[in-house]
């Protein structure tokens, strides 16, 4: 493989594997907090917020509220929970349909729990010490999977990989339509998780493939947009969304690529754009004699008729 390394490939498996991991622990305090009678999603996300009226929770927001509760959970700092939220989010606010997604489960086999606790009623007041309770157990796993992504984010960092041949590899399967466009292939993503890399990383079982996917492909698409794997992996992908200044080292690679391809285009100069031709005037036609002076006409010019002279 032209693009990356056996060292760059046991990075990036050790990564999408502790990802998966803890998406499955994650998946599981859900589960626990969804079976909750007393739990309602959006209950919560009101208490969380505080007496605000506006229509999201901001970081700080949960912060204060984590900081509050009587759990190991207190000692985070700020700059941890902004992480979990522009990860989850990708943004530093928290919508209520974000609240649902972090809170309720996300596999197709526990979708009516979810429905069930969205369908129960919401009590005023603060949520009973239980529910409570595994709230912040929720919090904390997403926290701690935090602080274990930092070391594998620095071994990224360490091995010097790119963004486009982390696209180029993951959907090495799509053949020269991999990663065009800032896409990834979901077939072909779960192909390569599950052949691993042979003397370097095991490969991963289905169920982890579910959960990594479930996290960097939320709406289950064929073709998915990179956003969500580039902040997994704190590494600057190509995405579906991009602009020139972010995709400069993309195309510079796309064309080194295209270049080592057995069908070469010549290399022209773009064509020079050229304005519409206006309509000529009839002004400007060499016919128009309705100027007094005009020069390069053809014509002839005729005198006007004489009188004849009179004899005296």
């Amino acid at each position: 493989d032209p693009f990356i390394d056996l060292d760059q490939k046991a990075a990036l498996f050790t990564l999408l594997r502790a990802a998966a991991e803890a998406e499955l622990d994650i998946e599981d305090a859900r589960y626990k907090l969804c079976e909750m009678c007393d739990f309602n999603p959006m209950a919560a996300f009101r208490c969380i917020q505080g007496p605000s009226i506006k229509g999201w929770l901001s970081a700080s927001d949960l912060h204060l509220w984590l900081q509050s509760q009587p759990h190991p959970v207190a000692g985070y700092v700020l700059e941890d929970v902004l992480t979990i939220v522009k990860l989850r989010t990708g943004t530093l606010e928290i919508f209520p349909e974000d609240f649902v997604r972090m809170t309720t489960p996300t596999f197709r086999s526990s979708v009516w729990l979810k429905e069930l606790a969205l369908a129960r009623g919401a009590r005023p007041g603060h949520p009973p010490p239980e529910v409570s309770y595994r709230l912040c157990q929720l919090f904390l796993v997403e926290l701690d999977f935090v602080s274990r992504l930092r070391f594998h984010q620095r071994r990224l960092r360490q091995v010097a990989i790119s963004g486009y041949a982390i696209m180029k590899y993951l959907d090495a399967d799509e053949g020269f339509c991999a990663g065009m466009g800032g896409l990834l292939c979901s077939s072909a993503v779960r192909s390569l998780l599950m052949r691993g890399v042979p003397g370097y990383a095991r490969p991963m079982e289905a169920m982890l493939c579910d959960a990594l996917l479930k996290r960097i492909n939320p709406s289950d698409a064929a073709f998915f947009p990179a956003d969500s794997l580039g902040r997994l992996l704190d590494v600057l992908l190509p995405t579906a969304g991009y602009s020139d200044v972010e995709r400069i080292a993309f195309r510079e690679s796309y064309g080194y690529d295209r270049a080592r391809s057995p069908i070469r285009v010549p290399t022209t100069t773009p064509p020079r754009l050229v304005s519409p031709r206006r309509s000529e005037s009839p002004r400007s036609s060499p016919r128009y004699l309705g100027s007094p002076v005009r020069r390069n006409l053809d014509y002839e010019a005729v005198s006007p008729p004489r009188s004849p002279a009179r004899s005296p």
